[in-house]
């Protein structure tokens, strides 16, 4: 059992790779969800790679090969929980991105929802205080 709990405790966190069509559309991530850029790979100075972070947020966007025709991934979207999901929503639609408007959901969050570029969905919550 203590084994397990060391092998569970080295674990820091998840960050997700978002793979996109062209990484330099997606500028997106920065100019209206507030990321900023902390790392960069551009072979033939094409960025083809970054890693993004925001707060204790963190995701890495992957350029497509575009020799091959871009297949948009399934099964995943992002929810990144907020603690101030108004400030976070007017930040963002003052940026000059477009958000759905905040609803409650039945598990007692408040939450909106973002597009990226390439239509992966975005979603911002936090917990309805009661």
């Amino acid at each position: 059992m203590s084994q397990l709990m060391a092998d569970e405790s080295n674990h820091l966190r998840v960050v997700p790779l978002i793979w996109v069509a062209d990484a330099e559309s997606s500028t997106f991530y920065c100019e209206k969800l507030g990321f900023r850029m902390v790392n960069a790979l551009r072979p033939d100075d094409v960025l083809a790679w970054c890693s993004l972070t925001k707060g204790n947020s963190q995701s890495m966007l992957q350029q497509h090969n575009k020799e091959r025709k871009f297949q948009k991934p399934h099964g995943i979207q992002l929810y990144i929980i907020c603690q101030d999901l108004d400030q976070v929503c007017a930040e963002i639609q003052g940026r000059g991105g477009a958000s759905t408007d905040i609803s409650y959901t039945f598990f007692n969050l408040r939450q909106f929802f973002v597009t990226d570029p390439d239509d992966n969905g975005i979603c911002f919550e936090s917990p309805v205080e009661t």
